[in-house]
């Protein structure tokens, strides 16, 4: 709570010195009936019960969450924003399972910081050209390379190398901790990201001792990319309507402390990479997204995720408008990652899942039943399923001021 009040004080000292408009007030509120069927199966071959469970359990939860966030204009280029969601723990992780986690966090608190913004015709056709900065806890959808990065801030450790219960499925992404550098070229796109998981850092020297130095410094991660709207590109959107085609890549840096050496005390990192790439292709009624990421740390493991994502619906004026809103999901997710350390050394984590959902609005309520199945295996020396289905009831709202009135 500390931070969220230390957040709202911020704001209303700046607001003081600035004619502030608030322009968008917005949130989601979700309630969620969930089904958990858990299954533990005999794992060594060599017995006559390999491949059956051993042990059952069922479980079933009752999850409730909301997400409530204002956006604020201080000047034409200025902009700010502030999201509070419950269930916030850390940077891009979040439980719902139990009352504490309603507790609001916050999950948003920029500055939108617009250097440059110029409109130039070029064959034609009108292109924007821009360069925009953000600061704070900046907003950042989640995607494979993200979602995979703020995973392994809790399954990466050997305490939890082959446990699949939370694993890369969870909604982990809320925000990045830094700041993001965006460039604008026409449909090109360039970015680069700052973004540091722990928010201090602490180094203690002895000048005229034989005692260790003790150094705990950041754990931060630099992230170049770029995105390209080749739709736009190549002119599509003259000839088909509401037509996709969107690729994005970055490529990234990150500097940690690794866990395990808890018995030194100085500086010690390991090399480290993380990039990903995404696509996004086909009109609304017929849209596939795909998303691939890769973290590989020396000596500790080669973790690659990906996702592949099918939205299917109704071109428009081809059904009655009862129905023009219905759309099937079709979501299927693998996790491989081979570990280089500990009694895992060699062996290949693999977790699967596969989301099935429809979506449907009804009496103003956004209506999504869905079952997910999920399945994990250590190199067939663990192996561990969980079945689940869900009932989601969302209720979103957007209250933009309208222009022009008191």
């Amino acid at each position: 709570m500390r931070k969220l009040f230390t957040v709202l004080i911020l704001l209303s000292i700046v607001s003081t010195g600035f004619a502030v408009e608030l322009t968008n007030f917005f949130g989601t509120i979700s309630a969620r009936e969930r089904y958990d069927n858990e299954e533990y199966l005999y794992s060594d071959p060599r017995t006559a019960n390999f491949g059956e469970p051993y042990q059952k359990i069922t479980n079933d939860k009752v999850r409730v969450g909301y997400r409530l966030g204002i956006k604020l204009k201080f000047h034409d280029n200025l902009t700010a924003g502030l999201t509070l969601r419950s269930g916030i723990r850390s940077v891009m992780w979040q439980d719902i399972n139990n009352i504490a986690g309603l507790t609001p966090g916050v999950q948003e608190a920029y500055i939108n910081w617009r250097l440059f913004e110029e409109t130039a015709e070029i064959a034609g056709r009108e292109k924007k050209f821009y360069t925009t900065m953000e600061f704070g806890i900046i907003p950042q959808a989640g995607n494979a390379m993200w979602d995979l990065y703020a995973a392994h801030q809790q399954t990466d450790n050997p305490g939890r190398a082959d446990d699949p219960r939370d694993g890369t499925f969870a909604d982990r992404m809320s925000g990045l901790n830094g700041a993001r550098i965006t460039v604008g070229i026409g449909c090109l796109s360039l970015r680069g990201v700052y973004h540091t998981d722990k928010v201090e850092g602490r180094r203690v020297e002895w000048m005229n001792s034989s005692s260790p130095n003790d150094n705990v410094p950041d754990k931060y991660t630099v992230l170049a990319g770029g995105e390209l709207n080749a739709a736009e590109a190549l002119q599509l959107d003259d000839h088909v309507k509401g037509m996709n085609l969107t690729l994005g890549y970055d490529y990234g840096w990150a500097y940690r402390v690794g866990n395990w050496y808890k018995s030194s005390k100085d500086s010690v990192y390991f090399d480290e990479s993380i990039w990903g790439m995404y696509a996004n292709i086909g009109p609304q009624w017929a849209n596939l997204n795909f998303g691939y990421g890769s973290n590989e740390r020396d000596s500790i493991h080669l973790s690659r995720y990906w996702d592949y994502k099918l939205v299917l619906g109704f071109p428009e004026g081809m059904v009655p408008d009862m129905l023009a809103d219905l759309q099937l999901v079709g979501n299927y997710q693998i996790h491989s990652q081979i570990h280089k350390f500990g009694q895992y050394n060699g062996h290949n984590a693999e977790r699967e899942a596969i989301a099935i959902y429809i979506n449907k609005k009804i009496l103003n309520l956004d209506w999504q039943p869905r079952a997910i199945f999920f399945t994990t295996s250590v190199s067939d020396k663990k192996i561990y399923t969980n079945t689940r289905y869900e009932i989601t009831t969302t209720v979103t709202f957007d209250m933009t001021p309208k222009q022009g009135t008191d």
